[in-house]
């Protein structure tokens, strides 16, 4: 539970990220800038809301001996779960599923909310034009650019993965459970891809980068070399 609020926190950070780089390209007077009391309450609800389910579960769960009376009338014959450490079994019922619909409708509208947000920073960008200078709008446009080389990482290593888990969550019979094991793997690797095509694009991540390895060791002052002093007697 605590590694889906992580994710989930992370996917708001990608959100935000993006929230930031749209409000800095909207001009003052368009209606799609937000107000300061706005954002605060996006803040806010971001930061409240993804600890809220997995507290309503562990309240609303079951109770250990009626996950043992499952875990034996479960046809499956899946008593080997007790010896991989913790472990919870419930019911599949429509109630138990109708979190995962909400969570692929949420990630689905999600992206296409994302989608939509750069589609509309470009639309702007080039509606605006007359009101910036040429080389602020050739900036913007060439950050455009790299913001679009980033949301291809959480697309491909955040959002596809874990939309086809709560698929197979949802469908019983679509994937295995070592198939969505695997796919799980891929989550990680969100922050290894973005680092990398920061690196890639990003000239000043990358001159920080290599200046930390080229920056020249400093001395410990027990091995600097004594000074020589002449001394008369």
């Amino acid at each position: 539970a605590i590694t889906v609020v992580i994710y989930i926190y992370t996917g708001f950070v990608i959100i935000l990220c993006l929230i930031y780089r749209h409000q800095t390209v909207v001009l003052a007077g368009n209606p799609f800038k937000f107000r300061k009391r706005t954002i605060h309450l996006v803040h806010l609800f971001m930061l409240i809301s993804p600890p809220i389910p997995g507290i309503l579960s562990a309240l609303v769960g079951n109770d250990r001996e009626t996950i043992e009376l499952i875990l034996k009338e479960d046809p499956r014959k899946l008593s080997w779960i007790k010896e991989r450490g913790s472990y919870y079994m419930q019911t599949r019922t429509p109630l138990v599923q109708s979190p995962f619909i909400v969570i692929i409708c949420i990630l689905t509208f999600g992206s296409l909310l994302l989608i939509a947000v750069f589609i509309h920073m470009i639309y702007v960008l080039q509606k605006d034009r007359s009101k910036r200078s040429q080389q602020s709008v050739v900036a913007i446009r060439r950050s455009l650019l790299n913001l679009s080389a980033q949301l291809l990482i959480p697309m491909s290593l955040f959002v596809v993965p874990a939309t086809t888990i709560f698929f197979g969550l949802l469908f019983e019979e679509l994937c295995s459970f070592e198939t969505l094991l695997t796919i799980f793997l891929v989550l990680p690797t969100h922050s290894i891809g973005h680092n990398l095509i920061l690196l890639t694009i990003t000239s000043t991540y990358r001159n920080s980068i290599v200046s930390c390895f080229l920056k020249p060791r400093l001395k410990w002052p027990f091995t600097s070399r004594p000074s020589q002093v002449s001394t008369r007697f």
